[in-house]
């Protein structure tokens, strides 16, 4: 029989009231330390000491479209994928829960194993 997380979760604390003792302070942390260790983009490619322009060669882009994937709020992962690896680096998606944090691939998200079909690298860009 399949339950509902929120009842689930309900159930443990029920049971287990000292898992919420510090709850709030553990999450307060969490999101300290996120906000800590946040970087931009252009602070990353600074502190690997290249160039916008570097960096579109490496891309296959031109530097304008660098500039605009450094201020968007919102990007596909594979672009992400993308820019970092043209910073010499290697992209790591975490999920972060209370008490686990799993690392997800992009393969995992994309479903199946079917190659998608090749896109335009300037279209690649969220909006």
């Amino acid at each position: 029989m399949r339950k509902k997380f929120s009842e689930l979760r309900e159930k443990l604390y029920r049971e287990h009231p000292e898992l919420l003792e510090g709850r709030e302070e553990r999450i307060q942390a969490l999101i300290d330390h996120s906000k800590r260790h946040q970087r931009t983009l252009a602070e990353v490619r600074k502190a690997r000491a290249l160039t916008q322009v570097e960096v579109a060669r490496a891309m296959q882009l031109d530097q304008p479209q660098v500039s605009k994937l450094e201020k968007r709020t919102d990007a596909y992962l594979s672009t992400l994928e993308n820019y970092v690896q043209a910073l010499g680096g290697e992209l790591k998606l975490l999920a972060v829960f209370e008490g686990e944090t799993f690392e997800l691939t992009l393969s995992d998200l994309a479903g199946d194993t079917e190659a998608a079909p090749e896109r335009e690298p300037e279209l690649a860009l969220a909006g």
